[in-house]
């Protein structure tokens, strides 16, 4: 089980650490010019990160190739 870790979405967010498996989807968000990603997670819970779903992919990939190892 490898761990993500992002930063947190808006200004004073804390730091967020979720295990890849527990990632379902991802999108883009956007709320008054302050951009992040929503992740669907299971339970139908969700969470806001700030970072880019395109970092989100690279570090969701690289979890995924280093678990088939």
């Amino acid at each position: 089980m490898k761990v993500l870790e992002f930063n947190g979405y808006g200004p004073t967010a804390p730091r967020v650490y979720l295990p890849a498996q527990n990632i379902i989807s991802f999108h883009l968000v956007d709320f008054n010019g302050i951009y992040g990603t929503h992740i669907d997670l299971p339970e139908g819970r969700y969470i806001r990160v700030g970072c880019y779903p395109e970092e989100v992919k690279k570090l969701l990939e690289s979890a995924i190739l280093e678990s088939e190892k």
